[in-house]
């Protein structure tokens, strides 16, 4: 039986880390034969707790816009490279090395997998768009020098799987597929029954955390006006509560951080998706490509920010839902009413679930695992 040594910063056997990735990439590679070695690289509480308490009130003095913490810091990284000598040591003759994070790797192995989402950098230049601090500079030289020296380095999303390739001297960077649906409901889809109950469903959906709050504001007035004329709508929000945005209103419904470790969290998440009449998430320039496929994997139409990485997917004319952002000469509430009145909305609902409903991670492990044995066999 091959083994894979996995390493995450969490446990990957929880459904909750990372947004399901570890939990559904493991399953899918055990289902394919493989022995998983799991590697918990998340920074040592004890450790931290003594960077917080010393360095960092005076990093924070220095650099108060810094993104600068101690999964950052020398020590941590020291750390976790004595995690993986020992791990490497302590088996031998491993399949693939494969770290979910590129700010790790394994320098002693040529079989060695990247797989991620975005460097520090591409973060804070592109999603924080602001100038970076050199304390965070030092640290880009990091990751620059894991990307360079991993065997292959796998982007999740295509777009920056290019400008990793301008940027890093590594000719395996590579974009393996499409993002996958997480999907951990445990029942067969009933496309009847869902398809009645959207048809009945006055539920507005928004999921997002602390860093989509302008997103979820832009939502909530709209929804204000659209509840003054149809009374019956409903707001619920996963991912923020009401203390998060200080908003008290009866007819919005927060629920805070979903676990999908915990039952009863796991089915409340999916029966709000299955009787979302539409998902909104109207953030500037990203909008939660996840959750967002999700939803539409449960036949949700969607009103979304014409992102790039979700354009070049989908299309720039979606059939679907709908695109919005400010500089369009239309309203968040017409696009809105206009989904929750459409005359065939059914078919909004069959579009958004056809889009995605082949985007498994069964798939993507297969076309992981081809493109990593043609990688590895080309250079025997």
């Amino acid at each position: 039986m091959k083994r894979i040594i996995l390493y995450t910063q969490g446990d990957s056997s929880k459904r909750s880390t990372w947004s399901n990735i570890p939990y559904c990439l493991t399953q899918s590679l055990a289902k394919k034969g493989f022995s998983i070695l799991r590697v918990n690289i998340q920074p040592n509480y004890r450790l931290k707790k003594l960077w917080d308490k010393i360095i960092l009130p005076s990093l924070n003095k220095l650099c108060p816009s810094h993104s600068y913490d101690y999964s950052r810091s020398l020590l941590h990284r020291l750390h976790i490279q004595y995690k993986i000598i020992k791990a490497s040591i302590r088996n031998r003759n491993i399949y693939a090395h494969i770290f979910l994070t590129f700010s790790h790797t394994n320098f002693f192995s040529t079989s060695t997998i990247m797989l991620c989402d975005w460097t520090l950098e591409e973060w804070i230049t592109k999603r924080e768009t602001r100038k970076p601090l050199m304390i965070e500079k030092l640290y880009f030289t990091w990751e620059k020098l894991c990307i360079e020296r991993s065997r292959m380095v796998v982007s999740l999303f295509d777009s920056f799987a290019e400008r990793m390739r301008l940027k890093y001297n590594n000719p395996n960077i590579v974009f393996i597929d499409q993002l996958c649906v997480n999907n951990l409901y445990e029942y067969e889809l009933c496309e009847t029954d869902i398809l009645e109950k959207k048809k009945h469903s006055n539920s507005i959906l928004f999921i997002g955390r602390d860093h989509y709050k302008e997103g979820f504001q832009k939502l909530y007035n709209v929804f204000l006006q659209l509840h003054q004329k149809n009374s019956s709508l409903h707001l619920h929000v996963i991912g923020l509560t009401d203390d998060d945005v200080e908003i008290k209103n009866s007819n919005v419904i927060f629920h805070g951080f979903l676990h999908k470790e915990v039952e009863s969290e796991r089915e409340l998440f999916y029966q709000l998706l299955i009787n979302a009449k539409v998902i909104c998430n109207v953030n500037p320039d990203w909008a939660g490509y996840s959750s967002i496929i999700e939803c539409m994997f449960f036949y949700t139409p969607v009103v979304v920010t014409p992102f790039p990485d979700f354009v070049k997917d989908f299309g720039s004319n979606i059939k679907f839902g709908s695109y919005y952002s400010p500089d369009m000469n239309i309203s968040l509430d017409f696009v809105l009413d206009h989904i929750l009145t459409h005359q065939n909305y059914k078919q909004l609902c069959i579009n958004a679930h056809d889009a995605v409903k082949n985007r498994t991670w069964e798939k993507y492990t297969d076309k992981l695992l081809y493109s990593f044995e043609m990688l590895t066999n080309g250079s025997k």
